[in-house]
């Protein structure tokens, strides 16, 4: 698979589980999360997030449990 391709596919998988978790049922007033959603899926480059995936591939076979720390990164990056 070559670099775009690899990139583009753990950008889909961020923004996915971006999604997944602001849409989760939660107690924050709706309007909060229209907000955070505006700001954090407005697109962007998600180059943090996919170096730690891309750094944790180098290791591990599956990136389901940096998926959730990739997404915290992004949420933070966003946030600052």
């Amino acid at each position: 698979m070559g670099f775009t391709a690899a990139y583009e596919r753990k950008k889909n998988i961020i923004n996915q589980k971006l999604e997944a978790l602001l849409t989760k049922q939660n107690k924050c007033p709706a309007l909060l999360v229209e907000s955070v959603k505006y700001s954090l899926l407005a697109g962007g480059k998600r180059l943090r997030p996919i170096l730690l995936l891309s750094s944790n591939e180098l290791f591990e076979d599956n990136n389901q449990s940096a998926i959730y720390i990739a997404a915290a990164i992004e949420m933070i990056h966003t946030y600052s």
